[in-house]
């Protein structure tokens, strides 16, 4: 080490102690320190008071509270072969309970559920406060799921083996202690791993720094390592993508909560890709990756730009000249794509068009050549595709807009046509307004959307109190909502 290095780490632990030695308030970053949560709690019981005071307080907490409960709030469904899978709360499960039902059954205006977990009846049995945090299981094996249970819903979890379709936890089965991490099948016996397995094995952020691959019959403790990321990253995982072609086996070290190094698993060898690091993958497409790119992205003589979309052969990531990478989305100054993902034959994109939701799917054509199809929704809304099914292509999609309450789609592969499968409940009448939409042009030429959302009957005059609101943030958009 050169004697000015050496000098300069020295100011800085210096400088960095008598930061902290000032900061009165160092003892917060023990987040689950007793000091800390009773801080919290003491906070929470101030504001809570304050509220309450307010006149208008039982009102407002009356109408969310029926609304949060309301029977007729969409159900999120998820589509796991045959069945269709829904997390549901009401008075009778305050904790939960993990059903299932058909399409269609699911078509109807009482649908009947099948009970898979409940998660008050569980705790009951075990004596615990168990929070249910997901359930995920080996395509076309529904007795191979692996089950989250957090103790008090925080991120630290239990993961469990699940047999769905005897509805019970397999005995002597994969099992996880109470740690921050996860799982996720490589095949019937076999998964990944990445949770707290130690000393050292944490970042300092909380979260597991190392990935390995663990083999049913065989002790956590000897687990086989594939990766280990920095103690100063973020977090670490490994993944099987699955798709139409050859699945993809991946390690994510994400540096930041915004930059991520991703490696490839390949003959036994793992390879870094040739990414940005604000690159987002986000699925499998026949044994190609898809990925939506954050910023500029130069490759040899090639620029790609910030928001594209691309379809890339994962040889061409690891330096083979023969891999090709295919241009799905290319952005413009009015389109934005808030998600991706992809069914064996299609992948599906949902766009926001001057702030209005689209949905597309592209499927791949002659050359290289992609071929792009609306599906068509309503006008002036908000969409986010909730579920697909990979075998399919079908999917589910919520639209709603400020005079729409939510409403289920389901979109069959084939004809493409949305079929509204449940709404909530209307809690005004939206036939009384109209949404209207204009733009402002900044100083630098940018013209920004809004919309305005007023009474049919209103006398546009200037007079009219009027509520203004508007947000970005955290790669969000402020898109309409009911």
């Amino acid at each position: 080490m050169h004697l000015n290095t050496l000098v300069l780490l020295t100011a800085t632990i210096a400088i960095s102690s008598s930061w902290a030695a000032d900061d009165p308030y160092l003892w917060l970053e023990d987040i689950d320190g007793e000091a800390a949560l009773e801080w919290v709690l003491a906070e929470n019981k101030s504001t809570a008071e304050r509220l309450k005071s307010k006149p208008i307080f039982e009102e407002l907490y009356s109408q969310a509270k029926a609304a949060l409960n309301s029977n007729s709030r969409l159900p999120d469904v998820d589509q796991e072969g045959d069945w269709l899978y829904n997390f549901w709360k009401d008075e009778n499960h305050p904790r939960g309970v993990y059903r299932r039902t058909t399409l269609d059954e699911f078509a109807k205006d009482e649908p009947a559920w099948e009970t898979v977990i409940d998660v008050d009846a569980l705790n009951t049995a075990e004596n615990k406060q168990w929070v249910f945090k997901g359930m995920d299981c080996l395509p076309k094996r529904p007795d191979k799921c692996m089950v989250r249970l957090s103790p008090g819903g925080g991120d630290a979890v239990v993961i469990r083996e699940f047999n769905s379709v005897t509805k019970a936890f397999v005995e002597n089965g994969f099992h996880l202690p109470l740690a921050k991490g996860g799982t996720g099948w490589i095949d019937a016996d076999t998964l990944y791993v990445s949770t707290d397995f130690g000393e050292g094995s944490m970042t300092e952020s909380g979260y597991p720094r190392i990935a390995k691959r663990w083999s049913r019959g065989k002790p956590l403790a000897a687990a086989e390592t594939l990766y280990e990321g920095q103690v100063s990253s973020f977090s670490t995982y490994a993944v099987r993508m699955r798709s139409a072609g050859p699945d993809i086996d991946l390690v994510r070290e994400g540096l930041t909560f915004w930059t991520t190094h991703w490696h490839q698993l390949v003959d036994g060898g793992l390879h870094r890709l040739d990414l940005p690091a604000t690159a987002v993958v986000n699925s499998a497409f026949q044994g190609r990756l898809v990925i939506s790119l954050k910023q500029d992205w130069r490759r040899g003589d090639t620029t790609y730009p910030q928001g594209a979309v691309l379809v890339a052969d994962t040889s061409a990531l690891r330096g083979n000249a023969n891999g090709v990478i295919d241009i799905l989305v290319e952005p413009d100054d009015t389109t934005v794509v808030e998600a991706v993902t992809a069914t064996d034959d299609t992948i599906l994109v949902t766009m926001l068009e001057n702030v209005r939701g689209k949905i597309y799917r592209y499927n791949p054509g002659p050359e290289g050549s992609w071929k792009r199809s609306l599906v068509s929704f309503p006008d002036n809304g908000s969409l986010q595709i909730t579920s697909t099914d990979d075998a399919s292509g079908n999917f589910f999609a919520k639209f709603e807009s400020f005079t729409s309450p939510p409403a289920l789609y389901h979109v069959a592969a084939g004809d493409w046509q949305p079929q509204k499968m449940k709404s909530q409940d209307p809690t005004f009448d939206g036939s009384r307004y109209q949404t209207k939409q204009y733009f402002a042009t900044s100083k630098d030429g940018t013209r920004v959307p809004y919309f305005v959302v007023l009474a049919r009957d209103t006398e546009r005059n200037g007079k009219n109190p009027t509520h203004i609101f508007s947000y970005g943030g955290f790669r969000n958009s402020l898109t309409p909502s009911y």
